[in-house]
């Protein structure tokens, strides 16, 4: 995915995603997968990680909003990207339909 579209796509998210914005218009880099899975699977995975987190010590902005996004698209087919931030811990978790035409959550 073209880093231009993906900042598109986050702009255009109903509650867009500034600081994943910001981030990659700094040139943070990226990748966006391929294989769709259901939402269910991956909000699990991060209701999870959540926690772990947190005990770390690491910046949770933003995450929960986004967890209850992606845990309300239940079975519904989603892609994930990853954003990494440079020289930090904090990475954010972009979800996207699974024809990589919308976001439906974002989480970081």
């Amino acid at each position: 995915m073209d880093r231009d579209v993906l900042i598109a796509l986050l702009a255009a998210a109903p509650e867009p995603h500034q600081a994943c914005i910001a981030a990659l218009q700094r040139g943070s880099p990226f990748q966006v997968f391929d294989s769709p899975a259901p939402a269910r699977q991956f909000a699990d995975i991060w209701r999870w990680r959540e926690q772990l987190v947190q005990d770390a010590g690491i910046p949770t902005d933003g995450w929960h909003p986004g967890l209850e996004v992606l845990t309300a698209a239940g079975e519904q087919a989603v892609r994930v990207g990853v954003v990494q931030v440079p020289d930090t811990r904090k990475r954010f978790k972009v979800f996207l339909s699974a024809d990589a035409s919308t976001v439906v959550a974002c989480i970081g």
